[in-house]
């Protein structure tokens, strides 16, 4: 079984399992959440491209536009204005650099709208709703833990988008290997 494989890969005990969902369907990934006490970690792997499904969300991919609020949280520029997600995701992946070039272009162009690649936003939001609870649950009774949130490939572009939906809400560190592209810059 899908479990028992994932057991004897990791070298984890069933009771450090949480929740998993092994089976697929479009906009719906597999994933497991592990608790790992060495690390003081709640692990939510998000599994890359497997099934016919996993390709149809891959092949979702035109822009959609992100939701605003849909991290539960806004963040406020210098002068108390509430920045797009496009900026938010600017100031988290580059805090050094200034998010105003995401402004209105120098040629009068209006602002751009943020969005992200479809299939991959539309199965973020799939996973946020289908683990939050558990996640809260988790977190709540392991108050010293954290959330990492993996992924590779697609997995890696949900969990990128996951990681940034809930970066407000939890104590939440992303790696990701080989992901796509899932948000334009500009």
């Amino acid at each position: 079984s899908d479990l028992s494989f994932f057991l004897r890969r990791t070298g984890r005990s069933e009771s450090d399992v949480v929740d998993a969902e092994w089976g697929t369907d479009t906009h719906s990934p597999g994933y497991v959440i592990v608790r790992d006490p060495e690390r003081k970690a709640l692990v939510l792997s998000v599994r890359g491209t497997w099934t016919l499904h996993d390709i149809l969300t891959d092949l979702c991919c035109t822009s959609q536009e992100f939701d605003d609020n849909i991290d539960n949280g806004e963040d406020e520029d210098e002068g108390g204005q509430v920045l797009s997600l496009s900026k938010r995701l600017w100031n988290w992946f580059y805090p050094q650099t200034s998010s105003s070039n995401l402004d209105s272009g120098s040629d009068g162009e209006e602002e751009n709208i943020p969005s992200a690649h479809h299939g991959m936003l539309e199965a973020a939001k799939w996973l946020l709703n289908t683990t939050q609870k558990v996640v809260e649950d988790e977190l709540q009774k392991n108050p010293d833990y954290s959330l990492v949130i993996c992924g590779h490939s697609m997995g890696g572009g949900v969990a990128a988008l996951l990681g940034t939906m809930w970066r407000r809400q939890f104590p939440v560190s992303v790696y990701v290997y080989g992901p796509p592209c899932i948000a334009p810059l500009r």
